[in-house]
């Protein structure tokens, strides 16, 4: 990602390349900023030509925009609280000529938004860090994209399992402390984790991001690739890294070029 424009000064909007797909992304960063989250998120969710998908917690529209570069054809909506960074995803849609809708609402209670076992996959970065866990920022919006303050991993769970399709996806990114509890209560709604791939900041660090599949009414049985490392040896970006970060049939400038997104951004 770079900036490429500088937009509305008076509420520190930026308009910035994606680089995947040829799409453009307005962002505030007085509010937050996507992070390799949403990349990594977007390279591994599993999709399917036409497949009907739902992310939860959309903020501004960055990870429709991802899903959409790798897959064309695919039938998208966000859900989103805060009313800024709805109308900002809307604003980033028009801006992309791209036809994803962006519902206004929470995901506790989402499952009353939309048709039952209506979507193929779903997809979410939610907040990290449960509710009272620690100091806040005072940006409101940064606060609820950080922790669980309006909603929290049992709603997810709740929510995708009525609203994903028998044998439909959940595919998330999160803290890796939150495992136990992410697997725990998935399988609590009827959610198998599946796929589990761990996120180090390198090969000799502990993980502190994972990136997780679950299939409504799935079978027991988890498979666990080998970590992704986010940085080599030397400070770099690791060659997996720098194929995600290229993208779907994509080009990106050289590394120097490119901004060090931090391993872990705020969730939501």
């Amino acid at each position: 990602m770079r900036q490429i424009e500088q937009a509305r000064p008076e509420n520190q909007e930026r308009l910035d390349a994606l680089y995947w797909g040829g799409y453009r992304l307005l962002q505030n960063p007085a509010w937050f900023c996507f992070s390799l989250d949403a990349v990594i998120l977007a390279w591994f969710a599993p999709l399917r030509p036409g497949g009907r998908v739902l992310d939860l917690g959309c903020g501004n529209g960055v990870l429709p925009l991802l899903l959409l570069a790798r897959e064309r054809t695919l039938r998208v909506t966000g859900l989103e609280l805060m009313a800024p960074l709805a109308d900002l995803a809307r604003r980033n849609m028009a801006l992309n000529g791209v036809d994803v809708e962006i519902v206004a609402g929470n995901i506790r209670g989402g499952e009353a938004l939309f048709p039952q076992a209506s979507f193929d996959l779903i997809v979410t970065n939610p907040p990290y860090e449960t509710a009272g866990g620690g100091r806040l920022p005072t940006e409101p919006l940064k606060a609820a994209a950080r922790a669980e303050l309006y909603c929290n991993l049992d709603d997810v769970f709740k929510t995708a399992a009525a609203l994903l399709k028998p044998r439909g996806r959940l595919a998330l990114v999160h803290r890796a402390k939150r495992l136990a509890d992410i697997v725990a209560g998935a399988r609590g709604y009827g959610l198998e984790a599946k796929i589990l791939r761990l996120i180090a900041p390198n090969r000799e660090g502990d993980a502190n991001l994972l990136y997780l599949e679950a299939v409504k009414g799935g079978k027991p049985g988890l498979r666990i690739p080998p970590p992704l490392a986010v940085y080599d040896g030397a400070g770099a970006y690791s060659a997996e890294m720098e194929t995600i970060f290229r993208g779907p049939k994509t080009e990106f400038p050289p590394s120097r070029q490119r901004p060090r997104p931090h391993p872990g951004g705020e969730g939501g």
